[in-house]
């Protein structure tokens, strides 16, 4: 895999999540304002938690051992099971918690939770076989391909059949199942029953990942929950719009992100250490193309 061309093509996949991601926060604030943004801002958040806690550090732990080579299937069949099993424990924490995060969201969708943290593990675990297998372009073209699918389906949920707020939620648990859908279909995966050693192993690796990935999440996503709970959706809604236009500065280095990390786990399982301080000294050096530029723009306006 060559990952100037990989990052290039993922970085071009990035644009076209960000761009659809604007697109929707455009029309949805017109038509809903900050308090419709804000509560599926809130609902996002929630599911993306969620899926955190639940779903143990599993993404990384299929991409890098599906990298190495061995047992694609059975890790691909260890994943999903994961997320199964994730998602009824998130559907009884739900069941139990309903009215709380119905005065968070300040709307009743607690009960579409689990559905969109399964739809959202589904599609993950089989983007992160794809990285494995070294195909992180096709990855990334269809993790951000989800935005589209998604904003589609809210949109017409909200101008057509006039759904409101809880359109925005069936629209991101169709898009996502839609993404999964066709990710599945270019993986190829023929499911393999995973060997108890196997699932051991996986168990194994997913630990380390999972404080990582949960505290990732809890960056990413706490700030709207925080401000639904104390303040208001609409609060959330105004912080949302903020967020979205500095995503666009992040682009490149996650781009590079994605990449790096299964030719990382490759290279270290070859031992080839050299190869691999060489690619990290060079993604270190490119990481801030745009984000220093972007900072910089932003002190002058």
């Amino acid at each position: 895999m060559k990952v100037g061309a990989e990052v290039s093509k993922r970085f071009v996949a990035n644009v076209g999540g960000t761009l659809a991601g604007f697109v929707g926060t455009a029309v949805i604030g017109h038509v809903l304002g900050e308090e419709g943004i804000g509560t599926y801002a809130i609902f996002l958040s929630l599911q993306m938690l969620v899926a955190a806690v639940v779903t143990f550090g599993l993404f990384s732990a299929v991409t890098k051992l599906v990298s190495e080579g061995e047992h694609q299937a059975r890790h691909f069949v260890s994943g999903v099971l994961f997320v199964a099993s994730g998602t009824l424990v998130a559907a009884v924490g739900v069941v139990f918690l309903r009215g709380r995060i119905n005065d968070v969201l300040g709307t009743g969708g607690a009960l579409l939770l689990p559905l969109g943290v399964l739809t959202w593990g589904l599609l993950r675990v089989t983007g992160a076989f794809l990285e494995g297998q070294g195909r992180v372009a096709l990855a990334g073209f269809i993790e951000n391909a989800r935005y589209v699918l998604v904003v589609a389906v809210q949109l017409f949920l909200l101008l057509v059949l006039d759904w409101g707020v809880r359109g925005l939620f069936w629209g991101l648990i169709a898009g996502q199942f839609g993404a999964f859908v066709v990710a599945y279909a270019y993986a190829r995966v023929v499911p393999a029953r995973p060997s108890r050693a196997l699932f051991g192993e996986f168990v194994a690796f997913s630990k380390f990942a999972y404080l990582r990935t949960v505290a990732e999440q809890l960056f990413k996503h706490a700030d709207y929950i925080l401000l639904g709970a104390f303040v208001g959706p609409g609060a959330a809604g105004i912080y949302k719009v903020s967020f979205t236009v500095t995503e666009a500065a992040m682009l490149f280095s996650a781009a590079l992100s994605d990449v790096s990390f299964p030719q990382f786990s490759r290279l270290s399982a070859e031992e080839r250490a050299e190869r691999v301080r060489s690619l990290l000294g060079k993604a270190t050096s490119y990481a801030g193309l745009f984000a220093l530029p972007a900072l910089a723009g932003g002190a002058v306006v």
